[in-house]
C-alpha cells in the first residue's frame, strides 16, 4: 500500500512540476523534485532487491518496482535546471560541476537509466538471476555520479 502512496505522491509532484512546460520551475521546486526523485529511486531499488531476497519473492512487486525505477531514472537530467544549484542560496548537495560538465553528467545519468532498464527487462521476463546480476551496474552508476556531482558522496 505504501508503494501506491509513493507512486501517487511522485506523480502529483511530477505533474505540478511539468504543469506548464513553458515556465522554468523555481529553484525550490526543482530541488524538492530531485530530492523526492532520488528518495524514490532509493526506495524502489531497496524494495526490489529486498524482495528478491525473500523466501518466496513476489514477482508482480518486483516487476512493478523495476518498471517504476526505469521510468524515474530517465527523468534525472530534467531535475537539474539552471539556477537550482547552490547559487540559488538554498540548501542542496548538488555540486556546481553538474552545470559545468553537463555532457558528463548526462552520460552518468544515462548509465543509471540503462542499468535500470536492464533490470526492468529482466523483471518483465521473470529472470531474477539477471536482475541480481545487473544490481552491481546499478549501484556503480549511482556511486560514480554521486562521487563526481554530490557533496556528500558515498
Amino acid at each position: 500500500m505504501h508503494k501506491i502512496g509513493l507512486f501517487l505522491g511522485m506523480a502529483v509532484l511530477l505533474a505540478s512540476f511539468g504543469a506548464n512546460a513553458e515556465t522554468t520551475p523555481s529553484p525550490q521546486s526543482a530541488i524538492r523534485l530531485r530530492q523526492d526523485g532520488f528518495e524514490t529511486i532509493l526506495r524502489l531499488s531497496r524494495g526490489l532487491f529486498d524482495e528478491l531476497r525473500a523466501w518466496s519473492p513476489d514477482k508482480r512487486m518486483i516487476q512493478d518496482d523495476a518498471s517504476r525505477l526505469a521510468e524515474v531514472t530517465q527523468q534525472i537530467p530534467s531535475w537539474f535546471p539552471a539556477g537550482s544549484g547552490q547559487e540559488s542560496g538554498l540548501r542542496t548537495n548538488a555540486r556546481p560541476e553538474i552545470w559545468r560538465n553537463p555532457d558528463d553528467f548526462r552520460r552518468k545519468a544515462e548509465a543509471l537509466a540503462a542499468a535500470a532498464a536492464k533490470i526492468d527487462q529482466a523483471a518483465k521476463a521473470g529472470n531474477f538471476d539477471a536482475i541480481k546480476a545487473n544490481r552491481s551496474a546499478l549501484v556503480e552508476s549511482c556511486q560514480d555520479c554521486h562521487a563526481s556531482y554530490e557533496y556528500r558522496a558515498w
